[in-house]
């Protein structure tokens, strides 16, 4: 019997348990409006532009359980702006309309803005899909309502409270950059540059090329060049005597060497027989050289001097411009005077009286024998003794 007494206590223990969960969730879900459905934004949802003192008509999905609150979030972050509180939290009396007309006025500054209705009764919102756009133009501030009045619109807007939605202001077309460039510089300083231009004419340089580069430049501006001097055409010069040869050089470097060549050349053709020699190698740039003429040397009359520039081992070469002589000089033999050349030589009465002079003395001298002093001959003896004598008197000072 007892047992069957505390069974029936159990089970209205859990009765009054269960009773009270019940009451506590229906209280939760009268109170805070739980498992309701929420509030959604239909316009503006984004892309749309308005001005000051336009009517803009906020719209969401009409019906229970209706809104309580509409602000401007700015897209750039900050504070929400309430544009209109339609019910306090908690407050049963909702805006179910489905719409709201406000004007616009500076109270919102210009910007963007997302459109954000909070349901009625929760913390549930909901907000536009993109971004409003607010232009700030000037109107009459008298007409500006109240933000904390309410503006009491009809249930079903009619097509004139439907506020025109402006388009979008077409959004200028971007320059294209189209430059086109020239050629590079010759390298100066280990630098080139470079002139280009946009045919487009954009006004910016976002897309320019380079106008300048680093560059190295492996031989100078200006070569080394040599020019011959002497001889230069027209000479004659004999076997066994010696011949000048003279040559100026510009922009060479001081440890540049000449080699200078003998060789021969058709001046009909301008061309080279083929016979050369190098007569005088790796000689310093002073500008001058002394070459003796060898009787091994071919006579001719179509001789020419050619210079060449030569670089030590290990030293830079920048190159040369050679020079040859400008006219054909010839080598020959020197002749021994002729009977008839002789004979036309004056004879030396016709000679001035000075020269005669000069003439006689020379051939005098030439056939004069030189005078010779008489040898004495002595003894080994005399000879000795004279010797002892001559140390003595050196000695004493005699």
């Amino acid at each position: 019997m007892f047992k069957n007494i505390d069974i029936l206590n159990n089970i209205k223990i859990r009765f009054v348990i269960v009773a009270v969960l019940l009451a506590i969730s229906f209280f939760f879900i009268r109170h805070y409006r739980i498992f309701q459905p929420a509030a959604i934004v239909l316009a503006p949802n984004g892309g749309e532009m308005f001005e000051y003192g336009q009517a803009m008509q906020i719209r969401w999905t009409p019906g229970t359980p209706g809104i309580r609150l509409i602000e401007f979030v700015p897209v750039s972050g900050g504070s929400p702006i309430a544009a209109y509180n339609a019910a306090p939290f908690s407050y049963t009396v909702a805006d179910t309309s489905g719409s709201h007309s406000l004007i616009l006025y500076e109270r919102i500054p210009g910007g963007s803005y997302y459109v954000r209705v909070y349901t009625a009764n929760s913390y549930e919102f909901d907000q536009s899909d993109g971004s409003i756009q607010i232009i700030e133009k000037e109107f009459s501030k008298t007409k500006a309502p109240s933000p904390s009045v309410p503006i009491p619109t009809p249930s079903t807007p009619t097509p004139s409270q439907i506020p025109s939605i402006l388009p979008l202001p077409s959004l200028p077309t971007p320059c294209v950059e189209l430059w086109s460039c020239g050629g590079w510089t010759s390298c100066v300083n280990s630098a080139q540059t470079i002139i280009c231009t946009d045919a487009n004419n954009c006004g910016t340089t976002n897309a320019r090329p380079a106008l300048s580069r680093s560059c190295t430049s492996p031989l100078p501006e200006i070569i080394p060049t040599l020019t011959v001097r002497s001889p230069n055409g027209g000479e004659n010069f004999y076997q066994g005597t010696s011949m000048n040869i003279v040559w100026t050089a510009k922009n060479a470097p001081s440890y540049m060497r000449v080699n200078i060549y003998l060789f021969t050349r058709n001046p009909a053709e301008n061309k080279d027989y083929g016979w050369t020699t190098n007569i005088i190698s790796q000689t310093g740039n002073d500008g001058e050289e002394t070459w003796t003429i060898s009787k091994g040397i071919p006579l001719g009359t179509d001789y020419f001097i050619r210079l060449s520039c030569d670089y030590p081992q290990g030293t830079q070469n920048f190159g040369c411009k050679a020079d040859d002589s400008d006219k054909a000089f010839s080598i020959s033999t020197k002749a021994s005077p002729s009977q008839k050349q002789l004979e036309q030589l004056p004879s030396l009465e016709q000679l001035p009286p000075s020269v005669q002079e000069t003439v006689q003395e020379t051939v005098q001298e030439k056939i004069t024998p030189p005078v010779q002093k008489p040898v004495e001959h002595k003894s080994l003896m005399g000879r000795t003794w004279s010797r002892v004598i001559n140390v003595f008197k050196s000695f004493f000072g005699i």
